[in-house]
């Protein structure tokens, strides 16, 4: 976008990915996460947005299509706290927010709760970049559609703040 209004950051699934280098204000353990994303794309995980090592993800957003799902999820250490959302369609535009504060984690999809999960775990915390539509040279698939609007807090927002991000 660079600053361009109407204008969504567009990923072909082949080479297209944004990086942004670490910084300890991306480095959270309460957040939240939110964008508007359509993919048209198939296959296997795909990252839309991600904070992630390897050895103690942040956090992150995925697009999985041959489950038809939205995940999120974030690792302690040892093990991994996923919540995820079924039914999420192709070429199909979303507004997607993940929170995590107080051991709830919780997923939107177009500004209503879907999921919410209890977990007494905290995301691990790393000095690695923030990626959007790659995993950092993992592996996975790359993102093939539509980004736009990309936030992060470093807090939860309410149900309420969600909706109104939304409309």
């Amino acid at each position: 976008r660079h600053g361009q209004t109407n204008k969504a950051y567009q990923f072909d699934g082949v080479d297209d990915f944004i990086r942004i280098n670490h910084s300890s204000s991306l480095s959270l353990t309460s957040f939240t996460l939110s964008l508007w994303f359509e993919s048209n794309g198939t296959g296997p995980a795909r990252p839309i947005i991600i904070k992630d090592n390897h050895t103690g993800e942040n956090y992150s957003i995925w697009f999985e299509s041959v489950n038809s799902r939205i995940l999120s999820q974030f690792y302690p250490g040892p093990g991994s706290q996923v919540i995820t959302v079924r039914d999420i369609g192709l070429n199909q535009l979303y507004f997607v927010t993940s929170t995590f504060h107080n051991n709830t984690f919780k997923i939107f999809i177009n500004g209503n709760e879907e999921s919410s999960i209890s977990s007494n775990q905290t995301p691990g915390v790393d000095n690695e970049p923030l990626y959007i539509g790659y995993d950092g040279g993992n592996g996975y698939n790359k993102i093939q559609g539509v980004v736009d609007d990309i936030r992060i807090y470093n807090r939860a927002l309410s149900a309420e703040e969600v909706s109104a991000l939304y409309r």
